[in-house]
This record gives structure tokens, C-alpha cells and sequence, in this order.
């Protein structure tokens, strides 16, 4: 009864909106900040999804963000994003998009996305909502099927960005302290921990195993970890839990509580050349070895 109520109250207070010609409301979703509205919906008769905000700039970003993707990934067999079919404002201010609707799994095992996430970064864009829910992979079909992986969820940021904002979970340790945002460091960090739920089944902070169950932490909880990461520099998740000691090593890199001293997500690549996920190692890299001590020569007196 009281699951009924709480749907009929919500359909009372959205009423008609978005009062778009050819649009209805099938199912709301949560917005995740920045004054967001996001719903399933009908879009002249095809499942699609609607994304609202009142931040003018940041809709403008998305939108530019995956008309840039998605020509450049045309060139990719396996990498996509989805098309803007309609841009509007509404009544109440909201600047809104209809997004086509992608059906696939989403990212809850191991997927080769530091590529993809590299040629954004090379390209100057910021996805800045970086974790499972929002990496869809479609198998391929047929023998010789391409799997794709399709990314969404695009909430660009920059310096001047409010940090804290995006999924509970994924937002770096940073974000605690400072008052401002490292753009690429963020997806860096939330790319990390991305991976590491992939191996672990949970993100490194946020949440608590209780009975079996998943339980997130209340804010003041999450908080005062995340603080203490980043006063402290250092690291408190449960080990990563992977026989893959490339996998583990890209995790530890991008999983740095210091911003300054975090891999660039561009840097990786080479794991995708050399096979990450595959048992057998790829050839170790200067990057992942320490420097040797130069030797000291005696000088030799006159």
C-alpha cells in the first residue's frame, strides 16, 4: 500500500512534464546532483532516456561531449556512446536531452575501458561520473560479434566544478579536503575504483558488508574516512582481490589517495596492448620500477 501511494504521489507532482510533444514518463530515475531529473521514457513510441538539468553549462558540455565521442568512435569497432536524439528547455528551466536507449549488461566484471576513457582524455573531455552502472557492454552477436562498450552517465566537470558531486562510492579522497576539482585525476580515481569493484564487488570506500549484505555508509561516516585518506596519504580498502598482478598494479596506480602522484589514465594504455586480463604478465615498464640508485665513483684525490 504504502509503495502504491508513494508512485501515485509521484506521478501527481511530475504531472505532465516535461510537456514535450511526443515524450511520456515511464519510470523516474534518481538524478545524482546538479539539479538533475533523469526518467525512462517514451519517445515517439521508442524506449528512451530523458536527462534533465538546470545547469545550463554542464548540459551543453554533455551534449558537445558525445557528439565529439561518438565521431570519433565511429572508427572503433567497440567503443560507442549514445546519440542525442532531441534537445529542449521546459518551462521550469530544466535543459533537457533524449538519449537513445542502450540495452546491454552493465560493467560488474572485468572490461577494457582505460582506452576508451584515454582517448576522451586526449580529446580534452571529462567524463566525471565514472562506475559500473554507467559502462555498458553489449556481446557481440554472431561467431564473429564485436562486443561493444557503450559509456553514458557523461556529467562533465572542471576546476571551478563543486567538488563531492557524483556517485557515493567513486569521488576521491580529495574532494573531502580541498574546495576544488582535479578533473583528469577524478575519472583517474573513479576508473580505479571502477576496476576495483569489478574484482571485488564493491567500491573500495562507502560501504559495509553486514549479513552478507551491502550497506552504504552514512555520510558523516564517509566522511571522516575519506578525511583521514587524504590527510593521511594513505589507503585503508580491503586488498584488491585479483591474481592479476597487471590488473592489481593499474588498480594501485589509479587508486593513489594523492592526487599530484596518480597515473594519468593516458598513461595506461599499454595495458590494453599488452593484455591485461590475460593470466600471464606483460613485460614490465619504467613506470612501474623504481629508479636505480646512480653509483656513487670515488674521487680520487690529487
Amino acid at each position: 500500500m504504502a509503495a502504491a501511494k508513494s508512485k501515485a504521489v509521484a506521478k501527481n507532482v511530475m504531472g505532465n512534464w516535461p510537456n514535450r510533444d511526443g515524450i511520456s514518463l515511464v519510470k523516474m530515475r534518481p538524478g545524482g546532483g546538479w539539479e538533475q531529473r533523469k526518467a525512462l521514457i517514451s519517445y515517439h513510441g521508442e524506449p528512451s532516456i530523458l536527462k534533465c538539468t538546470k545547469n545550463a553549462k554542464h548540459h551543453n558540455s554533455e551534449v558537445d561531449a558525445l557528439g565529439t565521442l561518438g565521431h570519433i568512435f565511429k572508427q572503433a569497432d567497440n567503443l560507442c556512446v549514445p546519440r542525442v536524439l532531441d534537445s529542449f528547455i521546459t518551462k521550469d528551466k530544466y535543459h533537457c536531452m533524449v538519449l537513445e536507449l542502450v540495452l546491454g549488461f552493465t560493467l560488474r566484471e572485468y572490461v577494457h575501458v582505460p582506452k576508451a576513457i584515454g582517448i576522451m582524455h586526449r580529446e580534452g573531455i571529462i567524463h566525471g561520473n565514472i562506475n559500473p552502472d554507467n559502462i555498458i557492454v553489449q556481446p557481440g552477436k554472431g561467431k564473429n560479434g564485436v562486443t561493444k562498450i557503450t559509456f553514458v552517465g557523461f556529467e562533465p566537470v572542471n576546476k571551478r566544478t563543486k567538488p563531492g558531486l557524483g556517485t557515493h562510492g567513486y569521488i576521491p579522497p580529495e574532494e573531502y579536503t580541498e574546495h576544488k576539482v582535479y578533473p583528469y585525476k577524478r575519472d583517474a580515481w573513479m576508473l580505479g575504483a571502477t576496476l576495483y569493484f569489478a574484482a571485488n564487488g564493491t567500491p573500495p570506500y562507502g560501504y559495509t558488508k553486514k549479513r552478507g549484505k551491502l550497506t552504504p555508509l552514512k555520510a558523516e561516516a564517509m566522511q571522516h574516512t575519506m578525511k583521514k585518506v587524504a590527510k593521511t596519504g594513505k589507503n585503508s580498502f580491503q586488498p584488491v582481490n585479483t591474481k592479476n598482478k597487471a590488473l592489481l598494479g593499474m588498480i594501485t596506480q589509479l587508486l593513489n589517495s594523492n592526487a599530484a602522484n596518480r597515473i594519468n589514465v593516458e598513461e595506461i594504455d599499454w595495458y590494453w596492448r599488452d593484455g591485461l586480463f590475460f593470466d600471464d604478465l606483460p613485460p614490465k615498464r619504467p613506470h612501474f620500477k623504481k629508479k636505480p640508485k646512480k653509483s656513487r665513483k670515488k674521487r680520487r684525490e690529487g
